[in-house]
């Protein structure tokens, strides 16, 4: 019935054209088209990034406006009218948040540029989140329910029925209507504005695949007046409407003949650029955006200094020829005893750069190589194929600028759910003389941009010297796309040149990774753990444990005490010892099998729970944690099995089949499902009917309620009222804070509850009922005969017993 009724609501909210593919919509004077629609997917309250449904989006280039639409449903249909569904979305890689407001490590760059997010309350109402000018490409959307601060109960599997809350989303798109004007770098072109006319024009730039510092945008107004109030807008990647700022550089001219724009652009994108004019005369504009291109150094003071180093080079090349192949020199520079780049890069290494934007030196650009390599979500870049993993150096020069870009590509799917991982090392060079040289390190998403680094970097930024040799930094979830690492050695000063100066250069080794979390572990307090969701978008997060959070599992705000864990041990193994207390009892009752049983289910069940702690410091696991849960559940549920079976005091022949075949149904049930209701409630329903038959059998046969009253009284109804005491503690009252209390409670309200329950001697008769001649019998005269019957099996086993009498004593069966 659930069922049907989720599907009749997925159908109506299917008939909305929100959910329509292709189909138009119209909202503040813009057409939307439905681009997506994901179908309904469930989602989980949040504990770490592994319960959050993530979706893919395509934004097409040149888009206006886009709307993310979100709906929830729920089976049952009341059952989450409480909750809260919250919605991230971002651009170009997974949104990272915190809804557990823990910060980040301190060597972690979280800072996102395109990420909006939205609460609505979990109904069946479209909720809209509306983008403006979004950039174009790949947009993700993450989903989950908000975590409530109640601690709720633990709701044992199948006693409840369970609300399950899913969502689905849809997707729309606005396209840019107005003209769009396409320039090529250096190329010029006249417009006319309309007179009178508050109009804007859109031009766009395709950047090409070389290394570019900057983009220069001019416009001239040469009808001896002076140009309109015009305002230039532009960006990289995205329409530079006026609706958003994201990323616009702009710039507005009053009154001149001339007004320009320059700005550092993101390499390898389209430049958009719009032009708005206020109160045209009807003069033409003309505009010009040019790519500015970095110079190669052809001073003479570079020319002698690369001279020198290629000497220096050849020296070095005969003095290792022995210990160095001829073909890895052939193409290298030697520094002491390591091979660094090649001679041209050295070359472009050694720019000293000018004024920011007339034409500065060129950088050394380098493109590095990837390794993948065997896990999910973990790469190396490397400045070459040869080095395994990727430790690669760049030689820095301490007595010029020197300035390098390594570029690299985070492609989608396979890179966007891990973490990149920067670490730059100065150790390695052995210098008694840096105390005035600076390493300044920007890693950044597209903006190569080379000047004021250290004010404009949009990403993590290293600083290394003398004092601090070695740093790392981490991005979670990298964005798609070229990332770059801008690498500047500020040289030493003048005052402290010297002879032996000039001969210094510095050896930074690089590493370049994307791994699983963080350093694919997440400390002491959690595991990292790779999940996929939605088929195709795989994801790493830290599963914490003890009520640690955060990205890394360190944040221990809200932790488990040391001493609150270890009575959690305490108590969870300790009270399993009162089994062995049933064991003996069992014994002295002749229960040899139940015996067996119980000393195994305190035995299985004590290391159960010294293996099943959050923290790994405070775990006992003599065996694999899943063959510790099989054998716990399996022999606890035998148990009761065995206890009842007991109860019902079958003929041997019988006992021994009905043990053999609950052992195989248990065991099949645990397999299947260890924590289910039916795993229990089978066994325990069919045992129960085995003991009603019996002695329903036992009463007719004795013409009298059996067992017997004291039984009832004593054994029976103490027993039953342990064994209802820990089913309402185990369903009931259970939460995740009282669970160390509570369940230790259970282990030892089951426990006592087998001790009353198992049947004394004086009680079982092996299936053997004395058949009463009268209709009713006196308790006392059953007792009676109960002991002579006994007695004389006494006299009949008896080796002292050789009377021919006693041998045809027997009981009537």
């Amino acid at each position: 019935m659930r069922s049907i009724k989720l599907f009749l609501l997925i159908t109506l909210l299917r008939s909305s054209p929100w959910t329509q593919a292709g189909s138009l919509f119209k909202e503040a004077g813009l057409v939307y088209q439905v681009r997506q629609v994901n179908a309904v997917r469930k989602i989980a309250e949040y504990t770490s990034h592994r319960d959050v449904s993530l979706a893919e989006y395509d934004v097409p280039p040149e888009t206006s406006s886009v709307i993310f639409g979100f709906s929830s449903v729920s089976a049952p249909e009341s059952c989450s009218r409480d909750r809260t569904v919250v919605v991230y979305v971002q651009y170009g890689g997974f949104p990272l948040f915190s809804p557990t407001n823990s910060p980040l490590p301190g060597n972690a760059y979280g800072n996102r540029t395109n990420i909006l997010s939205f609460q609505y309350r979990a109904d069946a109402t479209t909720h809209k989140l509306t983008i403006p000018a979004p950039t174009g490409g790949l947009w993700y959307s993450a989903v989950f329910i908000k975590p409530q601060e109640v601690n709720h109960g633990i709701k044992q599997t199948g006693l409840f029925t369970k609300c399950e809350l899913s969502y689905y989303s849809s997707f729309l798109t606005s396209g840019y209507t107005d003209t769009l004007t396409q320039l090529n770098s250096g190329e010029g072109r006249w417009f006319l504005p309309k007179p009178e006319c508050s109009c804007q024009h859109m031009f766009k730039l395709i950047l090409p695949e070389s290394y570019f510092d900057a983009v220069d945008i001019t416009l001239n107004c040469n009808n001896g007046t002076s140009c309109p109030q015009t305002q230039i807008r532009a960006r990289s990647g995205g329409l530079p409407l006026f609706s958003t700022n994201n990323g616009v550089h702009a710039r507005t001219c009053d009154n001149s003949s001339t007004c320009n724009l320059v700005y550092a652009p993101k390499q390898r994108t389209t430049q958009y650029i719009l032009v708005k004019w206020n109160n045209a005369s009807g003069a033409p504009i003309f505009i010009t955006a040019t790519a500015m291109s970095c110079r190669k150094p052809l001073s003479m003071a570079i020319t002698e200094e690369i001279n020198r180093l290629q000497e220096k080079g050849n020296r070095d090349r005969i003095a290792h020829k022995n210990s160095t192949s001829a073909g890895q020199m052939s193409n290298s520079l030697v520094f002491g005893n390591k091979t660094f780049v090649n001679e041209s890069a050295i070359q472009l290494l050694l720019a000293n750069e000018t004024s920011p934007y007339s034409q500065p030196l060129c950088p050394f650009v380098v493109d590095m190589s990837r390794i993948d390599l065997s896990l999910p979500l973990t790469s190396a870049f490397g400045l070459s194929h040869s080095s395994y993993p990727s430790t690669d150096y760049v030689a820095l020069p301490t007595h010029m600028y020197s300035d390098t870009i390594l570029r690299f590509d985070i492609v989608p799917y396979k890179d966007t759910g891990g973490t990149l991982y920067l670490s730059l090392n100065l150790t390695e060079a052995k210098l008694d003389d840096l105390e005035n040289f600076t390493l300044i390190a920007c890693l950044s998403l597209g903006q190569g941009s080379r000047f004021e680094i250290e004010d404009n970097c949009g990403g993590p930024l290293i600083r290394l010297n003398k004092s601090l040799q070695y740093a790392e930094a981490f991005v979670p979830y990298p964005e798609v796309g070229t990332w770059n690492i801008n690498i500047q050695g500020r040289p030493l000063l003048a005052s402290t040149k010297t002879a032996e100066v000039d001969e210094i250069y510095v050896p930074l080794q690089i590493k370049v990774k994307l791994e699983q979390c963080v350093k694919e572990t997440c400390g002491p307090y959690g595991s990292c753990i790779v999940v996929r969701s939605s088929g195709v978008l795989i994801i790493s997060s830290c599963n914490c444990a003890a009520g640690y959070k955060g990205w890394d599992c360190s944040d221990g705000s809200e932790a488990q005490s040391s001493a609150e864990l270890y009575m959690s041990v305490i108590f969870l193994t300790i009270s399993n010892l009162l089994f062995i207390p049933a064991g003996v009892v069992a014994i002295r009752r002749k229960h040899y099998t139940e015996a067996a049983v119980y000393f195994c289910t305190c035995f299985f069940s004590s290391f159960y729970h010294a293996c099943d702690q959050p923290l790994k410091s405070h775990q006992l696991c003599i065996m694999e944690y899943r063959v510790l849960q099989f054998c716990d559940f399996y022999v606890s549920i035998l148990s009761f099995w065995v206890t009842i079976i007991a109860m019902a005091d079958l003929p041997y022949k019988i006992q021994s089949l009905v043990h053999i075949l609950g052992c195989i149904g248990i065991a099949l049930g645990v397999e299947y499902d260890k924590t289910g209701l039916w795993t229990f409630v089978v066994p325990a329903i069919t045992a129960v009917v085995i003991l009603g038959a019996s002695w329903g059998f036992r009463s007719y046969r004795m013409k009298m309620v059996a067992p017997r009253k004291r039984y009832w009284l004593v054994h029976f109804l103490p027993g039953f009222c342990f064994a209802t005491l820990g089913l309402i503690l185990f369903a009931a009252v259970e939460t995740k804070r009282n669970y160390k209390f509570v369940h230790s409670i259970w282990h030892i309200a089951m426990a006592l509850s087998v001790i009353c329950l198992l049947p004394p001697m004086l009680h079982r008769h092996h299936g053997k009922y004395p058949k009463t001649q009268s209709s009713v019998s006196s308790e006392s005269d059953l007792s009676k005969r109960t002991s002579l019957g006994l007695a004389q099996d006494v006299l009949l086993h008896s080796p002292q017993s050789q009377s021919p009498t006693s041998q045809v004593i027997e009981i009537v069966a």
